[in-house]
C-alpha cells in the first residue's frame, strides 16, 4: 500500500493495480472458510479505487503458479463480484476475447474523469 500510495502521488493520470486489499480479503475468505484478518478487512474496506476491471470466466482456464481451483472458477468469480457489489465498488465486467476485453477496458478507463 505504501508503494501504491507513492505511485498515486507521482502519476500523471492513472495507475493500474493488479491486486488490491479487497482482492486479498476475498481470497482469504475463500481459502480460510470465511475468515479474514481483522486488520486486512478494515483496510480493504477503507481503501478505494476509481474503477475495477472484473474479468468473466468465459476464457479457457490456464494453469500457472498462482491460479488453482479450475473446477471452482464460477464460485470464485461470484466471490469477487459479490465483494464489489456488497461494497459499492465501481466496476466493469469484461467478457469475450482478448481484443474485446482490451477495448472495453480502455473505453471504461477513458470514461473516467481525471
Amino acid at each position: 500500500m505504501k508503494l501504491e500510495n507513492q505511485a498515486v502521488q507521482v502519476a500523471k493520470k492513472l495507475i493500474i493495480c493488479d491486486t488490491d486489499l479487497l482482492t486479498t480479503k476475498v481470497y482469504s475468505e475463500a481459502y480460510y472458510q470465511g475468515w479474514c484478518p481483522p486488520l486486512l478487512s478494515k483496510y480493504a474496506l477503507e481503501n478505494r479505487y476509481d474503477l475495477y476491471l472484473l474479468t468473466y470466466i468465459d476464457t479457457p482456464w490456464t494453469q500457472d503458479d498462482l491460479r488453482d481451483r479450475p473446477e471452482r472458477r464460477e464460485e470464485m468469480f461470484s466471490y469477487f463480484k459479490a465483494a464489489l457489489d456488497d461494497n459499492n465498488r465501481p466496476y466493469v465486467l469484461l467478457k469475450g476475447g482478448v481484443e474485446e476485453r482490451m477495448k472495453m477496458a480502455i473505453q471504461s478507463i477513458n470514461n473516467l474523469n481525471f
